[in-house]
């Protein structure tokens, strides 16, 4: 089911970059997009770090001049990452609709954000929305599986995971610390 919904979710994706490709700002970025864009391309080139990368979280820009770097500064290269990104979201939220609810409900859930089209668009360009998205539901799984972790490693990973959504999108700090918190009041009720 899984696997299914990777491809469909990723067929959807594609059929959405191949009609938008006419688009006159499909490799021509515009507003935030074009600020992210910019910010890459000076990181490739060794420009020094000014106020203005951190005028917005800095995880996307990183990101983006990662992926510049790679790819040789190819737009579709990130789109096509984009494209991938949402379908695992996808993939990872039939995983929490069937861990918190049922199978039907996951595939459902999965369905849902497979099809959601405001968020087709926004994987397609150049924001860190579809890295939210995905974020958010790696954060929920991993809360949901971490009481009944032992591993130091899947404790860090959470940690990790946090850290990086925070530096994606700051809003994700007050969800994160009461996250934690949530967790230690588990563990130490599980403890005594």
């Amino acid at each position: 089911m899984a696997l299914g919904l990777f491809a469909f979710a990723l067929a959807v994706r594609f059929v959405y970059l191949c009609e938008s490709s006419d688009n006159p700002t499909f490799e021509t970025p515009v507003a935030d997009a074009q600020n992210y864009d910019l910010l890459a391309r000076a990181l490739v080139d060794g420009e020094a770090m000014d106020e203005d990368f951190f005028w917005q979280p800095v995880f996307y820009p990183s990101f983006l001049a990662l992926v510049y770097y790679l790819s040789g500064s190819s737009m579709i290269f990130v789109k096509i990452l984009g494209a991938l990104l949402g379908s695992v979201s996808c993939v990872l939220t039939y995983q929490l609709g069937r861990m918190v609810f049922d199978r039907r409900t996951g595939v459902a859930a999965g369905l849902i954000v497979a099809l959601y089209g405001p968020l087709i668009y926004y994987e397609a360009e150049l924001f860190a929305t579809g890295w939210a998205v995905f974020w958010s539901v790696v954060l929920l799984l991993f809360f949901l599986k971490a009481p009944s972790s032992k591993g130091l490693g899947f404790h860090l990973a959470l940690g990790a995971c946090g850290a990086l959504a925070v530096l994606t999108r700051p809003t994700f700090l007050p969800f994160f610390v009461a996250g934690v918190v949530w967790l230690g009041i588990v563990i130490y009720r599980q403890a005594t």
